[in-house]
This record gives structure tokens, C-alpha cells and sequence, in this order.
């Protein structure tokens, strides 16, 4: 099992990976909300300065010690049974 993805490939795929246990996790733009509102993959982290108000249990990615802020809705998103 890989930990991570560095090559471009389609979002379809990469979630596809994911969801197969293939990538222990990812980091999205907006196409994870889809996945995370239907259960399917669990939000862990967000790139944005503050927590959403949507998910105000989920941490930015400066919660957990990273100097690392994003201006879209990136975030790293795992399959639902991922640990925190």
C-alpha cells in the first residue's frame, strides 16, 4: 500500500484508490464533500486557516502543527475508518 500520490492522475481514480485501500489518504479540492456527506471517505484535515464551520470538529492542517495554509477547500480526506 502506497502512503501517498505524486503523479496527476484523474480525481476518479485517485478516490477510487482510496476507497480500494490502496492510498492511505489524499488531499482534495472540493471533489471529496461528495464523498465525505455520503460516508464514504472521512474528512481528517483541512488546508484553510480556520476549521469549517460545516465540520468544526475537523482540524487545519495548523491545528495539527503544520505552517501549511490553503485558499480553496483542499483537504486530506481518508477512508471512513481512518484513525485521526
Amino acid at each position: 500500500m502506497s502512503n501517498g500520490l505524486t503523479s496527476p492522475m484523474p480525481v476518479d481514480v485517485i478516490i477510487s484508490a482510496v476507497l480500494g485501500g490502496h492510498l492511505t489518504c489524499t488531499f482534495l479540492a472540493g471533489e471529496w464533500k461528495p464523498f465525505v456527506v455520503s460516508g464514504r471517505l472521512r474528512l481528517l484535515a483541512t488546508f484553510n486557516e480556520k476549521r469549517l464551520k460545516e465540520y468544526p470538529d475537523v482540524p487545519t492542517l495548523v491545528d495539527l502543527g503544520y505552517n501549511i495554509v490553503g485558499l480553496n477547500l483542499w483537504c486530506v480526506v481518508g477512508p471512513r475508518a481512518s484513525q485521526r
